[in-house]
């Protein structure tokens, strides 16, 4: 182990930087004046994924100016 530990391939790796990690991107969310801006088909296919059960707030959330997760 000891031999390994001290071979060139296994010692080789830890001085090399680490990999850059990409800058995360904003996306500009714009708000929805109405619930008439919502195409329907969209809203019952985010309400059948099962993680937004409840389509009344599902609706409220993608109506509100706040960042939320429905939006994303």
């Amino acid at each position: 182990l000891e031999q390994i530990q001290k071979h060139t391939w296994y010692i080789g790796g830890k001085n090399e930087p680490e990999p850059e990690q990409p800058v995360p991107r904003k996306v500009t969310i714009r708000s929805l004046p109405s619930a008439d801006d919502i195409d329907p088909d969209v809203l019952d296919s985010m309400h059948s994924l099962g993680c937004f059960r409840d389509k009344n707030k599902l609706l409220k959330d993608l109506l509100s100016d706040d960042d939320n997760q429905e939006k994303r």
